[in-house]
């Protein structure tokens, strides 16, 4: 004979499962959506959109411009492959095995506007992409080569147009306009000097210290 008692038990039992289960599901929905698009990403390889750009502040003015020494050092220097140098405007321009855009970089003057007059407070070089680097999502070698091939040429004009003058302030910018963390609108890590929000469908990073970009953008692809 069937024990009712037992059996409507049991079915209270697997409702309020059912229900327990279902709640944790709609409280943490957001959680889950994002971890499933993470995973999604992360299985796909889905490409990545990046535009970067490395920026160095001085205070004092350099002694030189850039020139082609300047290449044949950075070239000398840098442990990958670099070519096709240009000079333009005081800006050099050159490829690197492993990034699929071109790298420019150049020398610029920082103003400081006070009453319409136009002082020269200091100096910045900035290297960046021409275009976004584009890697997959488990796939960030041109994430790395950037970080390593800025490094290089941030040393090497620190040494060959500022005399080894110390930087004032040293960061990275960069923009994701494809292939941003789902479920991250603001981020706000002090361990890597990040700072990250979104807006719109872009999602905009500050790096206080240039060597942690490739660790920082990678720590919020992690399937989490």
């Amino acid at each position: 004979m069937v024990d009712i008692t037992a059996l409507w038990n049991d079915i209270a039992v697997e409702i309020l499962i059912s229900a327990f289960i279902g709640l944790l599901t709609w409280i943490y929905r957001k959680n889950i959506s994002s971890w499933v698009k993470k995973a999604s990403y992360y299985l796909t390889n889905e490409e990545v959109q990046l535009e970067v750009k490395r920026v160095d502040k001085y205070k004092k003015k350099p002694v030189k411009g850039l020139d082609m020494p300047t290449f044949k050092e950075i070239q000398r220097k840098y442990r990958g492959g670099i070519s096709h140098p240009e000079l333009q405007d005081n800006q050099l321009m050159l490829r690197a095995e492993g990034i699929p855009t071109k790298i420019t970089v150049k020398i610029v003057e920082q103003h400081n506007f006070t009453e319409g007059i136009s002082d020269v407070e200091g100096y910045k070089l900035v290297i960046k992409s021409d275009t976004e680097l584009r890697f997959g999502y488990r796939s960030d070698e041109a994430l790395r080569e950037f970080e390593n091939l800025s490094e290089c040429i941030s040393e090497v004009i620190n040494n060959d147009c500022f005399e080894m003058q110390k930087a004032e302030q040293s960061f990275v910018l960069a923009k994701m306009k494809r292939g941003a963390p789902p479920g991250e609108d603001e981020i706000t890590d002090e361990k890597l000097g990040l700072q990250a929000s979104r807006k719109d469908s872009v999602m905009q990073f500050t790096f206080k210290n240039p060597r942690n970009l490739s660790q920082g953008i990678k720590k919020y692809f992690k399937l989490t």
